[in-house]
């Protein structure tokens, strides 16, 4: 099987439009799961930039609709090239419509060290954990291509806090970790809210936006990454969720999502 590097390959069309190829097996719902969705926009910013020291560093994406399996297009701009910085933004284009959109802030080193405070979650080692019965078609299509070792709060277990542990990686796995690797790991568990439910309720992302603090080729790309996600607000069926990935302790991703309740 292909791996989510490969499946979200662009091709350049000429001036700053991209053809992709959506595929089957990874849809969450009607169209593809976020985290494909997004992987296609940024290897899209990715390829339109020429200077390969601007590494990626943050994405902004609204879902606006379903990304159907087949082919599509994306169109690219650059907002802004800085000396050291560059802005750009992209749309997905499907059957005439924008079915989604991101903006991404690609920069070089600055080789400025900061102390932060940020802390990984107490965990067992993820050998220790056994592999969670999820996939089709119970749990979305997607679901299949991902391997998740949960501990504390379970989805449908009907938890008091909507609070998510665990461990997460690619079934189909590369020589190394990409940027838009671990931006479809941030998006492929489930959220947070499921856990306080007893039965389904169907959800979506609608909002992300998610910054990677890591070079990912320097992360074993083996070992499952460690996850942790909240929802920190509610307000009229929409959800803010949280989400984070470790690695050894070290932070690798963040992610902030905002959630919609269907029904």
């Amino acid at each position: 099987m292909p791996t989510i590097e490969e499946l979200s390959l662009v091709s350049p069309l000429g001036d700053g439009s991209y053809r992709i190829d959506v595929p089957d097996t990874w849809q969450q719902g009607r169209g593809a799961f976020g985290g494909l969705v997004v992987a296609f926009l940024t290897n899209a910013m990715l390829a339109e930039e020429e200077d390969s020291d601007r590494v990626f560093r943050a994405i902004s994406a609204d879902l606006c609709g379903p990304l159907q399996v087949g082919e599509a297009t994306i169109d690219v701009q650059v907002l802004r090239r800085g000396n050291n910085l560059s802005s750009l933004n992209a749309m997905i284009i499907q059957q005439d419509e924008v079915v989604a959109r991101g903006s991404t802030v690609l920069a070089k080193d600055r080789g400025i060290q900061m102390p932060t405070d940020a802390s990984a979650p107490d965990a067992p080692p993820w050998s220790d954990i056994n592999v969670a019965p999820v996939g089709p078609p119970l749990a979305p299509v997607f679901t299949q291509h991902y391997e998740f070792r949960a501990f504390g709060n379970f989805i449908f277990s009907g938890a008091d806090r909507p609070l998510v542990t665990g461990y997460v990686r690619h079934k189909e796995r590369g020589p190394q970790r990409t940027h838009v690797g671990l931006l479809a790991l941030l998006d492929a568990h489930w959220p947070s809210y499921m856990v306080m439910e007893s039965t389904f309720r169907p959800g979506a992302t609608v909002a992300y936006n998610a910054q990677i603090v890591c070079n990912p080729a320097e992360l074993d790309p083996e070992a499952p990454l460690l996850f942790r996600s909240w929802t920190e607000a509610a307000y009229g069926g929409y959800l803010v969720e949280f989400r984070e990935l470790w690695h050894e302790g070290e932070p690798v991703a963040f992610n902030q999502q905002t959630f919609v309740i269907i029904k």
